[in-house]
């Protein structure tokens, strides 16, 4: 494919936000500060404005993020539905800040880990078509990544790296614990270059595996560790008939077979949590990732939403301070939701309307500041309004949203985007 032009990929985003519709901005009257002990004064004493929810040039009202994230090396940015267009677009802003000002090298997708290294190899200046690369995701139930903001993604990253410099390059990878039939063949080609004997073995083992892109039975777990068990025992025999690297990425896609037991629940976010750690170990220069992905994942307490332990909870425990999460709100408008009417997993999209704004929501409180766009930091003293437990919106790929929750105990820092619109999927 050929690559695109500066020029050519600012008129893609461009593009892509063009039905995004007018905005409008409150003004405030000149020497006027209303009090903190209000909504909207504290809003306006503590949320910064942002100019933008598309990738522009100037990204100087991003530049809070550097003090609100500090040393943290892993950033995750949630967005609360998955077919809103306005929550790719703004988090391709803040990719685009993290990398250029913050050094992050690394953006990690809830999404397989083979099928993403592919996608990476695009990144990297390889050959291949992003779009078609992102097709493969509907078929593994990933169908909300392929879409035409994320193709604007990967191009940005590809874009980016054939113009970096002396930059570091920037990496894609997934974490998440689905295709097992592509991992297991990663896993069987491995081995034919270090034990052609074991391979075959192997082979017949994962027979099982190569027959689901997305979740195995509890017999094919028990082979799929065996295998997983006996690369692990050979570790230091492996790497020195192949390399480090070769070892650690096979020994993964080993993991990845095993995982895919439990592609839903708090299983699967345990296993991602614990990916996301493999990959920012393996992955990039800096050891800065950001993760992409649905925001319930990404929450730092029991999800009021799932009642289940996200991603987010593990890595807080797990690294701490390291971690800082970002979600996406939204007060009105539409996004995109995916039905399964034959049950056969041939969803299909539909546009749907978010409700009227709830009095006591928190959007409700977030439209007091008579903003489009805000930032809201989470990581200081609240006032009582905000650290209470309210409705908002949020919504899986089917179901209506509206969840009840404490903001504050589940992420650092919220992006509201007063209304949006729908995502747009790629065309088959």
């Amino acid at each position: 494919m050929k690559r695109l032009s500066s020029a050519a990929l600012v008129l893609v985003l461009v593009a892509l936000s063009a039905d995004a519709g007018p905005r409008r901005r409150a003004v405030a009257q000149p020497g006027t500060r209303p009090s903190e002990s209000t909504p909207a004064g504290w809003l306006a004493a503590n949320a910064h404005v942002l100019h933008s929810i598309d990738l522009v040039p100037d990204s100087s009202d991003l530049r809070p993020l550097r003090s609100m994230i500090g040393s943290s090396e892993m950033v995750a940015l949630g967005d609360v539905t998955h077919g809103t267009h306005e929550f790719y677009t703004v988090k391709l802003r803040v990719v685009d800040f993290l990398v250029r000002e913050l050094d992050f090298d690394v953006v990690a997708f809830e999404a397989p880990f083979p099928l993403v290294e592919r996608i990476n190899q695009y990144v990297q200046g390889g050959p291949g078509n992003a779009r078609a690369l992102l097709n493969e995701m509907s078929p593994i139930t990933y169908f909300f990544w392929d879409a035409e903001e994320i193709a604007a993604l990967v191009e940005w990253m590809r874009e980016y790296n054939a113009h970096r410099g002396a930059r570091r390059p920037v990496f894609v990878a997934g974490f998440d614990v689905t295709q097992p039939d592509a991992s297991s063949n990663a896993v069987v080609t491995y081995l034919r270059s270090v034990d052609p004997v074991y391979a075959v073995e192997a082979e017949q083992q994962y027979a099982c595996a190569r027959e689901s892109n997305l979740i195995i039975d509890k017999d094919c777990q028990t082979r799929a560790k065996r295998i997983l068990d006996a690369l692990t025992e050979r570790e230091a025999e492996l790497i020195a008939k192949s390399s480090r690297t070769a070892y650690d990425d096979a020994q993964h896609q080993a993991r990845v077979v095993v995982q895919s037991r439990f592609p839903f629940g708090s299983d699967r976010d345990q296993a991602m949590a614990a990916n996301a750690i493999w990959l920012r170990d393996r992955r990039g220069e800096t050891g800065k990732m950001i993760l992409w992905g649905h925001s319930a994942h990404f929450a730092q307490s029991e999800h009021a939403w799932t009642g289940r332990r996200p991603m987010g909870k593990v890595l807080e425990e797990s690294i701490g301070g390291d971690f800082f999460t970002i979600t996406t709100m939204t007060a009105a408008g539409t996004f995109l939701q995916w039905e399964d009417p034959t049950h056969t997993r041939n969803f299909v999209a539909k546009t749907t309307a978010l409700p009227s704004v709830a009095p006591g929501s928190y959007e409700s409180f977030f439209r007091l500041r008579g903003e489009p766009f805000l930032l809201i930091p989470f990581r200081k003293a609240l006032p009582e309004w905000l650290a209470t437990p309210k409705l908002y919106n949020a919504a899986g790929v089917n179901g209506l949203p509206g969840i009840v929750g404490s903001l504050p105990l589940q992420y650092d820092a919220a992006i509201f985007i007063d209304t949006t619109t729908p995502l747009r999927p790629i065309p088959d």
